[in-house]
């Protein structure tokens, strides 16, 4: 058995740690970690297996749209039911007494592995929201013919998380490289389509005051900018959760020899928490702005009629609602 008291480990972008001596203040830190995701991974499970069922399961929410959110909902559950629990796993073994360290510096690298994985699958999968959305403004004639199905969604969706797994379980130079410019092309290939969408939607929207577009088309128009809209809110709120942790790995990487190791372990700690709260508050936003998830996930959990339901959530929400197709 190896000595408790030499063991310790890096955490992915913090200070080695040891963790048979850790401060009063890191350990705080990592009980409060736990906590909080003790009371938020069930919330993230959930909420993304009702998004993911009821996209299945519920004709009316089957849309491509829908179905690109579900996908979405994938990377967000396997954080819920793997990656938040491991947290909490390692401050329990951390607690434990010196003996069983080795092992919470296996679970800390296997977190960080599966964690990342699940970072860079939520940041493909924005990709794929934004491409659809952007395939459905910018070129609706192609989309609705062919261009975009449910199959290649769900394809794309695979090769996502085919790409995130090559890239953190492949340890080499060339797929760190690889890792880096994919992420640069990725972001800047979704900052280019929520531009040229907004553009589009704000000449949709001239179109509809100047009375030049049939009722039918309104409708439409005003439906796809209602789902670029919730598009936006995904984005923002993605970024919100992962540009701290974004601004501290640069910090990092280039003064890691003058940060202290407790302020290390900390930081890292809680901007890591913020990017994994981002699983469970994906769901919420798709409940806030989009009223069928909200009548179908109270069908679901009180099995309800859908009338039942729908007037269930007409008693609780209102009359004004967002609606989405």
């Amino acid at each position: 058995m190896p000595d408790a008291t030499s063991l310790f480990c890096r955490s992915e972008f913090s200070l080695p740690i040891n963790l048979a001596n850790i401060s009063s203040g890191v350990y705080s830190v990592y009980a409060m970690n736990a906590a909080f995701h003790t009371l938020t991974f069930p919330l993230a499970i959930m909420l993304n297996i009702l998004v993911i069922v009821a996209v299945k399961t519920k004709r009316p929410l089957r849309t491509k749209s829908n179905i690109s959110l579900a996908c979405l909902a994938t990377t967000d559950f396997a954080v819920g039911l793997i990656v938040q629990p491991l947290n909490i796993i390692i401050f329990i073994s951390i607690h434990i007494d010196g003996k069983t360290q080795t092992m919470t510096c296996t679970f800390i690298k296997v977190s960080n592995i599966i964690g990342q994985t699940c970072v860079t699958a939520s940041l493909f999968h924005m990709f794929l929201i934004s491409g659809e959305r952007y395939l459905s403004i910018k070129h609706p004639f192609a989309y609705e013919n062919g261009l975009v199905t449910e199959a290649r969604i769900i394809m794309a969706s695979g090769l996502a998380w085919m790409c995130a797994l090559a890239i953190f379980n492949i340890n080499t130079d060339f797929f760190k490289g690889l890792e880096v410019c994919l992420s640069v092309a990725v972001i800047s290939a979704v900052v280019y389509f929520h531009i040229v969408i907004y553009k589009e939607v704000r000449r949709n929207a001239r179109q509809i005051i100047a009375n030049q577009v049939s009722l039918e088309e309104k409708e439409k128009l005003l439906k796809n900018r209602k789902a670029f809209n919730t598009t936006v809110v995904i984005l923002l709120t993605l970024l919100l959760c992962y540009i701290p942790i974004s601004i501290w790995v640069t910090i990092f990487i280039s003064y890691s020899e003058k940060i202290p190791s407790d302020a290390g372990q900390v930081i890292s700690s809680l901007f890591g928490f913020l990017v994994l709260l981002n699983s469970s508050i994906n769901p919420l936003i798709y409940t806030v702005r989009i009223r069928q998830f909200r009548v179908t996930f109270i069908q679901m959990l009180t099995r309800k009629t859908f009338a039942q339901a729908e007037e269930l959530e007409n008693k609780i929400f209102g009359t004004n609602h967002v609606r989405i197709a």
